[in-house]
């Protein structure tokens, strides 16, 4: 798993690209992780969302965590557990079947917002079958206000509405033209921070429901995601190679190498 990676706004502007950690992408690529930290105080949970999704549109099945990172010595950090990963292991209360059920995807991630996320019967980390239109409901469960509610599908906001201006639960229900592949999730976001959160905003997502197979793509979103990550990856490599300077390192360039091909083969 990868913790906290990425701080910055958009992490294929000029400036995030030097921010991403050197190996995430081909890591990323090569399908070298299960586990992305969407959500962290350290982190900017919109700006990995975004790196996130690009890896969900190549067809990687990368799952989210979230985690505090606490240290409990220092006074100015927040309290264990403001922020976490929810999953769902059936009634099942042990280690391997939490385990394996974060690995799966079927969960989401929160620093307050609690998410219940359907289309037609498929939950976080299962599998919608392809159809024109698919019905959707979202359970949004709070103690704090919630600027805003969205569907996502392969990146884009298909749906929004206002979340919820006081502590509550509310259900919101629609449907959605899907695409022949990809994914779908939620997410819930606000700005106003107040107690019991301890992060610089408000946000929930949830893991993808896939279409068709997990794993599956949408031709457009994988192509234009191939192009962006293989940008990504260049300016990787170069900052990697200049960091070892002198220093031979082929294993790690044959490791960029074998993601380059792959990315280059999306788009032949």
């Amino acid at each position: 798993m990868y913790v906290h990676p990425f701080s910055g706004d958009d992490p294929f502007s000029q400036d995030g690209m030097k921010r991403v950690p050197r190996e995430l992408v081909a890591d990323a690529v090569l399908a070298k992780f299960d586990l992305l930290e969407i959500v962290c105080l350290w982190s900017n949970s919109i700006g990995t969302s975004n790196l996130w999704y690009n890896f969900l549109n190549i067809g990687i099945p990368i799952a989210p965590s979230g985690g505090t990172d606490v240290m409990n010595n220092l006074y100015r950090t927040m309290a264990i557990g403001t922020t976490r990963v929810y999953a769902q292991t059936n009634g099942n209360r042990d280690w391997d079947s939490y385990a394996e059920a974060l690995k799966s995807g079927k969960s989401f991630v929160t620093n307050g917002p609690m998410l219940d996320f359907k289309i037609e019967k498929s939950s976080p980390g299962e599998v919608i079958s392809p159809s024109i239109r698919a019905n959707w409901t979202l359970d949004l469960h709070s103690s704090i206000n919630v600027d805003s509610v969205e569907v996502i599908v392969n990146g884009k906001v298909v749906w929004s509405d206002k979340g919820l201006d006081k502590p509550g639960s509310i259900l919101y229900k629609g449907s959605i033209d899907l695409p022949l592949g990809g994914w779908i999730a939620s997410r819930a976001r606000g700005g106003k921070v107040s107690w019991p959160v301890m992060d610089s905003y408000i946000f929930a997502h949830t893991a993808p429901i896939w279409i068709d197979f997990i794993g599956s793509t949408d031709h457009r979103a994988k192509t234009l995601s191939a192009i962006k990550l293989l940008n990504l990856l260049e300016i990787s490599e170069q900052r990697m190679i200049e960091g070892y300077k002198e220093t031979p390192i082929p294993n790690l360039k044959a490791h960029y190498n074998e993601a380059r091909n792959l990315l280059q083969n999306i788009n032949k």
